[in-house]
């Protein structure tokens, strides 16, 4: 199916590459996408962690509850026993709305708390073997209007890959996009990834 560019300014420190879906990105790219419906988005993180489950790559989720019952169904329609991944620890599974009790506290993010968290994770896994990740922790802060603390948690991925390898997925609704007050926000997200994907025609 054809794709439809999205213009994103080049911004300082991080300019993002326009790209036609996540298979363009590489092991340590950190890309954005943004998404109309559930089921797209859901589809998208299905064939994004299948490929690398197949392929023996560590995977971390941090999804919403809907997200995570709806992504569970659609990898064991690709062969992937979720539940048999966990205990292998190939896989990591964490509430996104848990997650963000424990790093943001009173409008403030808490980046030494993000950062433990995320590296005990990394650390678990195999060394040296590629992990992938997605995380739709910064899409809940900016629906809820938190945008200055979202922008500091996409810096705060980039700091911390720096010192880990990790693909890192992160998504957002399309309605990130509206304007308000003539400023989406789009060039704000897209100077903290290295990629963006186009939304679908």
């Amino acid at each position: 199916m054809p794709s439809k560019s999205l213009t994103c300014t080049p911004l300082r420190p991080v300019a993002s590459k326009v790209i036609r879906g996540w298979n363009e990105t590489a092991a340590r790219d950190h890309f954005v996408q943004f998404y109309r419906t559930d089921e797209y988005l859901v589809d998208c993180l299905a064939s994004y962690f299948a490929e690398g489950i197949f392929a023996g790559e560590s995977a971390v989720v941090i999804a919403t509850a809907d997200h995570a019952r709806a992504l569970q169904v659609r990898l064991l329609s690709k062969g992937i026993d979720v539940n048999s991944e966990l205990r292998r620890r190939q896989l990591v599974w964490l509430d996104a709305d848990d997650f963000l009790a424990r790093i943001v506290h009173a409008g403030q993010l808490k980046p030494g708390e993000f950062h433990r968290l995320i590296s005990d994770v990394l650390r678990s896994f195999p060394a040296g073997r590629p992990v992938r990740c997605f995380g739709e922790l910064v899409a809940l802060l900016w629906m809820r209007g938190d945008r200055a603390v979202a922008l500091e948690l996409e810096q705060q991925w980039n700091v911390l890959g720096r010192q880990f390898s990790f693909r890192l997925f992160c998504a957002y609704p399309s309605a990130c996009m509206e304007t308000k007050g003539g400023d989406s926000g789009l060039e704000a997200i897209c100077r903290t990834h290295s990629h963006l994907v186009s939304l679908p025609v």
